[in-house]
């Protein structure tokens, strides 16, 4: 096989890994609900609001509601959403407010025991509620059930979430059942999650540096055998390994 079309394979087999092991490791968040008409988003493994009617005894999916997820790869902030034509959809039907609304995410709380969740801003309609501001995290089960369609959400019973609703539960209660509309929107920031990994380490990013010319006899270089290997050269191997890949697809892009 061509020496080139080897080492260029080489590079984008590596490339390729490293890109799958970056999707793999991201966790989800969104906001999950219910309102008093049995509309509901039990979970973040449920991609479209389910509204159960009671004169059938069934539930089918409400595709009003758009839902707006994130993944979570590292320290930062990020906004979840969810919106639904309101008008449409209680045109004939009670007025509405929650029995729960809540932040909901994959990461386990095992798994990653510093994870912090702050709330910067939750806004309803366009208004922002200041009150869910106090809302603390706390922790929930993630599993599947008969409305679940996304199978890349993580299965967990310690998953983290803080809860601005629940009329079953005070402690996760921050706001009013009233505050309600159509269009939420939830900005907050985890901190404790993956910290290290959110940059490369400063000595990964520079180039070795080249090893200083001889100015010596050129025969007494390999007698000083107590010299442990620093690996350097190894280093620079590599390196002009990843290079002449680079040049040799550059090549076989031309020669085409």
């Amino acid at each position: 096989m061509n020496f080139k079309k080897t080492i260029a394979a080489a590079a984008v087999s590596a490339l390729a890994v490293t890109a799958f092991a970056v999707s793999a490791s991201a966790e989800t968040a969104g906001l999950i609900f219910q309102t008093n008409a049995w509309t509901f988003r039990n979970n973040i493994i449920q991609s479209q609001a389910i509204w159960w009617d009671p004169d059938f005894g069934d539930a089918m999916n409400f595709d009003t509601w758009n839902v707006n997820d994130v993944e979570i790869t590292a320290d930062g902030t990020y906004t979840v959403s969810f919106e639904k034509n309101i008008m449409e959809d209680c045109k004939d039907g009670p007025e509405q407010f929650w029995n729960f609304l809540k932040l909901q995410t994959d990461i386990s709380a095992a798994e990653y025991p510093d994870v912090q969740i702050t709330i910067d801003s939750l806004k309803v309609d366009g208004n922002e509620i200041a009150a869910a501001k106090t809302a603390t995290q706390g922790s929930d089960k993630v599993t599947k059930d008969d409305y679940s369609d996304i199978a890349s959400v993580k299965e967990v019973s310690d998953g983290y979430l803080v809860g601005f609703y629940n009329a079953w539960n005070p402690e996760e209660t921050v706001i009013s059942s009233e505050d309600f509309g159509g269009k939420v929107e939830c900005t907050f920031t985890i901190t404790g999650y993956k910290a290290a990994e959110s940059a490369a380490p400063a000595e990964e990013a520079a180039a070795p540096e080249a090893p200083a010319a001889s100015t010596g006899d050129t025969n007494t270089a390999g007698a000083d055998k107590s010299n442990a290997d620093t690996g350097v050269e190894g280093v620079a191997a590599i390196a002009g390994i990843a290079i002449i890949a680079a040049g040799a697809i550059v090549i076989a892009k031309k020669r085409k």
